[in-house]
């Protein structure tokens, strides 16, 4: 699957790293010049964690100032395949995650 996430913060950085390591395609974008070059030099979500702070959209929202930063984002997309019950999509949300789970647990070995 091709899959873009708009913000490489907390969620949107993680997200995409872990569906990156599930074997889908993934681009993440960001407006931050600083956050796109440490990660592009191989720099970890601990080297940009700073940056992703929040405290930009805490402005915007404690101001009003909309100029200020991102005061809300957060959208993906990709192409629908099948309609699966609840039950399905909740037993491959459990099997994607114990699988990533499994993962990270290996490369701590």
């Amino acid at each position: 699957m091709k899959v873009t996430t708009i913000g490489t913060g907390y969620v949107g950085l993680v997200t995409g790293a872990c569906l990156a390591e599930m074997g889908n395609h993934v681009v993440c974008l960001d407006v931050n010049a600083e956050k796109i070059r440490i990660l592009n030099e191989g720099g970890t979500f601990e080297d940009v964690a700073h940056l992703a702070s929040g405290d930009k959209g805490a402005v915007v929202l404690e101001t009003g100032d909309l100029e200020a930063g991102v005061w809300c984002a957060g959208q993906t997309q990709g192409l629908i395949s099948d309609i699966p019950t609840v039950a399905e999509i909740t037993t491959r949300i459990v099997a994607d995650a114990e699988a990533v789970i499994d993962r990270v647990a290996a490369l701590r070995r």
